[in-house]
């Protein structure tokens, strides 16, 4: 139970609308771009998995460091001082 509540969960749960908006891009291309559909292996599905995942994560963190986070910052400064 202390692996759940660890505290390096934080920063990926704050990433999770850019993950969300970058990963339905890299599943849609990754599908896209598979043209024989009859071959079909572990290798191909787990491959496809591991570069969704890698690169939704190494995509979504510049976005969510260079606009949503400045825009976050600016919301709570804007809505704080009225």
């Amino acid at each position: 139970m202390r692996f759940l509540s660890w505290g390096g969960w934080r920063p990926l749960s704050r990433m999770s609308l850019p993950i969300l908006l970058v990963h339905w891009s890299y599943n849609l291309t990754q599908i896209a771009v598979k043209t024989n559909l009859t071959r079909s292996s572990i290798f191909e599905i787990g491959g496809h998995c591991f570069v969704t995942i890698f690169m939704t994560y190494v995509t979504s963190l510049p976005l969510h460091l260079l606009i949503e986070l400045p825009m976050m910052r600016f919301f709570k400064a804007l809505f704080s001082s009225a």
